[in-house]
């Protein structure tokens, strides 16, 4: 699923393509990306509309429309944006299609229809109708901030940092990237964690974010001495060779180094 670095490099994309464009034409397919709006009320939002700036919380991207309101992509699974002029460049599963008066198209691509489309008043509103905690990159989220986050749950820490309405932007990747550069097993209880251990977490997540942002958030353009390469079995740790692993937390396959993130009993 996309996340946070995704979303971002998406965000820049909708900067370089469509900024400043108007709306000419809107195409949809498949009513069910219309989350908590309708088709009718999206297309009509959009219409005519200049798109005139974006922002990002999380997992979700906004984008400023001329007439008032803003539009929300969020991605699902495979979702992504894609700018085009010939038909034939379109991608294979557009469900939002902006005609732009420069004569350029921007598809809004989700091939399994995990993602979702919608309309806002502003994205402060969205993040409080939907509960969301504070983007993982904002100011707002310092150390001191983050330890406070964390501390409170009891649930495992993989699980803390994948909580949208704690802090939104870490998905399954991400997570697994921050925890073993800071030598935590997933399955450490985040509530356990010291406020120097939290500390470590807290730079290793910003580090890894903004890091992810620079390389595109592209698998293959990761350092090699990322975990994000390597996951798969048979990987090798890049830091001390042993043979990678996964384990299920809450239901999600976390990757990690046995001998670099020593499990809660050892730890």
């Amino acid at each position: 699923m996309p996340e946070l670095p995704d979303v971002e490099v998406f965000r820049r994309y909708l900067d370089s393509t469509a900024l400043g464009r108007r709306v000419e034409d809107v195409h949809t397919s498949r009513e069910r990306i219309f989350a908590d709006r309708s088709r009718s009320t999206v297309v009509g939002a959009l219409s005519g509309s200049r798109l005139d700036e974006t922002a990002r919380h999380g997992k979700n991207l906004f984008a400023k429309l001329s007439e008032g309101r803003w539009l929300l992509l969020h991605f699902g699974m495979t979702g992504f944006l894609k700018a085009y002029r010939k038909p034939g460049s379109a991608p294979d599963h557009p469900r939002l299609v902006l005609d732009l008066s420069d004569g350029s198209h921007l598809a809004y691509d989700s091939q399994r229809l995990l993602g979702r489309v919608s309309v806002a008043d502003s994205p402060a509103s969205y993040v409080n109708r939907m509960g969301l905690g504070p983007d993982a990159l904002s100011e707002e989220v310092d150390e001191d901030a983050f330890s406070g986050l964390l501390s409170g749950s009891r649930a495992m820490v993989k699980s803390a940092l994948m909580d949208q309405k704690r802090i939104a932007g870490l998905g399954n990747v991400y997570s697994d990237e921050a925890l073993f550069r800071s030598g935590l097993h997933p399955r450490r209880k985040a509530s356990s964690l010291s406020e120097d251990v939290l500390g470590r977490l807290h730079r290793a997540v910003v580090s890894v974010l903004q890091t992810a942002i620079d390389f595109g958030a592209e698998a293959s353009a990761a350092p090699e001495d990322w975990l994000l390469p390597r996951r798969s079995e048979g990987s090798e740790c890049p830091s001390c060779g042993g043979w990678l692993k996964n384990v299920k937390v809450s239901g999600r396959t976390a990757w990690l180094c046995p001998r670099c993130q020593p499990p809660p009993e050892e730890a």
